[in-house]
């Protein structure tokens, strides 16, 4: 996983392990058990996979401002209050509009938090700089 950020920057990674809009729409369209494991288990996985680039992301962000525990505080505030606000909201819906309804409006909300990302966050992985080979002595192709 290090490997790839570092390749590919944590932007790209976080975008395609954010599933809980496919998540939420498997839940409540399919019934097949085989199906509901494997959503359930790919949203383990990347929920882990989001809870190691996240650090990331704050450091590449916050880079050189010296606040990288205060912003690491106010990421897991937020994320703590939307927990508990997602849970009380999706219970309403669900017990007024049904279990489907309840893990379509998860999915709805986590379109949303997609799109958000697609257009504001920014690219945080720096290009690499150009290396050369080294030339002199033993090189081939060396002029000495």
């Amino acid at each position: 996983m290090g490997r790839t950020a570092d390749s590919w920057g944590p932007r790209p990674l976080f975008r395609t392990v954010s599933p809980r809009d496919r998540c939420g729409a498997c839940f409540a369209l399919s019934t097949d058990p085989v199906l509901l494991v494997a959503a359930q288990a790919f949203d383990g996985i990347s929920t882990r996979v989001i809870g190691y680039l996240t650090p990331l992301l704050v450091a590449d962000i916050g880079k050189g401002s010296r606040r990288f525990n205060l912003a690491q505080d106010v990421v897991g505030t937020f994320s703590g209050i939307g927990a508990a606000v997602s849970t009380t909201a999706i219970n309403v819906v669900a017990q007024n509009f049904g279990n489907a309804a309840g893990f379509m409006a998860i999915a709805a909300v986590a379109l949303a938090a997609v799109a958000v990302q697609w257009a504001w966050l920014p690219e945080t992985k720096q290009p690499y700089p150009v290396q050369r080979p080294p030339t002199g002595f033993g090189v081939q192709g060396s002029t000495t």
